[in-house]
C-alpha cells in the first residue's frame, strides 16, 4: 500500500532472507522496506526460522549504515 502497487513474490523474497525495497510512490528519495511481521505470525510466514528473519533486518541495517555517512 505504501508504495501504489502490487508486490509479486514477496513471501517468496523474504524466504529468502531479503528485505523487500521500493521507494515511496512520487519519489526516489524515501526508500521503502518490506519485512515478515515481528513475531510468530511473520516467523511462521518465512517457514519458522528465526535466521532469516534477522537475516532481512541485517541488510536493512547495512544499507542505513550506508546512507548516514
Amino acid at each position: 500500500m505504501v508504495i501504489g502497487h502490487t508486490v509479486t513474490g514477496f513471501t517468496d523474497k523474504l524466504k529468502n532472507g531479503e528485505p523487500f525495497k521500493a521507494f515511496y510512490t512520487g519519489t526516489n528519495d524515501i526508500l521503502v522496506y518490506g519485512v515478515a511481521h515481528p513475531e510468530s505470525r511473520g516467523l511462521y510466514n518465512i517457514g519458522g526460522k528465526e535466521e532469516i528473519m534477522k537475516s532481512a533486518w541485517e541488510k536493512i541495517a547495512q544499507d542505513y549504515s550506508m546512507i548516514k555517512e
